[in-house]
């Protein structure tokens, strides 16, 4: 997955992506080094934050199998393409409000076309 997305990307966005990569990992000893002289416990929890981020995606990277995920992923994507009327509430409720302003603009068109 990660392969086919770095297809995907120019240059400049590769050169991003390693910059933030580094980032990542650099701005926890930043922030320990720089908050230094502010209340110990500010610089504490922004350590221990940065290291438990750090600590989790390390154990996400080595227990996700990319292969099964993106199996997965690729399987919902066959089968909402074949069943393309099942949709969210969120997505009909969106659609019938997009249905109630059209009514009430064909409406209001309607009665300036009788004012006139």
């Amino acid at each position: 997955m990660r392969q086919q997305q770095a297809m995907a990307m120019s240059p400049e966005q590769e050169q991003s992506m390693k910059m933030m990569r580094w980032m990542s990992y650099v701005m926890p000893l930043v922030f320990f080094f720089s908050f230094n002289s502010y209340s110990s416990g500010l610089n504490y929890y922004y350590f221990i934050s940065g290291l438990i981020s750090i600590l989790m995606m390390w154990y996400l990277r080595k227990t996700t199998d990319d292969k099964k995920l993106l199996e997965r992923l690729e399987a919902r994507f066959k089968e909402r393409k074949a069943n393309p009327k099942k949709t969210s509430t969120m997505m009909e409720r969106m659609q019938a409000m997009a249905a109630q302003q059209q009514e009430i603009l064909r409406k209001q068109q309607e009665a300036q076309q009788r004012r006139k």
